[in-house]
């Protein structure tokens, strides 16, 4: 678990970052896929919109807001 043991987690800076590339991954993933994405498309673009909310809601913790990330 990131930031147990005396290892300090990710800034919320690091987190921004993570979630831009995401984005930008997916704007890439949704322009190959064209209007109709194949299986495997579908399923990759979706297991990064799962990070990029996992990542939002542990960066919007470590600012002490509620999430409003969506």
């Amino acid at each position: 678990m990131p930031g147990s043991g005396g290892t300090p987690g990710p800034t919320i800076a690091q987190l921004n970052r993570q979630i831009e590339a995401i984005d930008r991954e997916v704007q890439r993933l949704l322009l190959q896929a064209g209007e109709q994405p194949t299986p495997a498309q579908a399923l990759r673009i979706l297991e990064l919109l799962a990070e990029r909310s996992r990542l939002a809601q542990l960066r919007d913790a470590l600012a002490g807001r509620p999430g409003t990330d969506y």
